[in-house]
């Protein structure tokens, strides 16, 4: 499960399985500018949708489930 505070973890693993230079490269791959994705993930503030767009562009899929 991933929690709000994970999101940087969570990105940084999801750049080096799929072989993805940096986090402007992933940015780029998905159309959200570099300074933008940065602050997004620095203040644990990025967008479920821009979340989702990068789990399908990278081919994740994401549950949610009650606990």
């Amino acid at each position: 499960m991933i929690k709000v505070t994970d999101i940087d973890k969570t990105i940084k693993m999801m750049i080096a399985e799929n072989n993805i230079d940096s986090k402007a490269a992933l940015g780029e791959l998905v159309g959200i500018k570099n300074t933008t994705f940065r602050a997004a993930i620095a203040n644990n503030s990025l967008r479920l949708a821009d979340f989702i767009r990068i789990a399908d562009a990278l081919g994740y899929t994401i549950t949610v489930s009650k606990e």
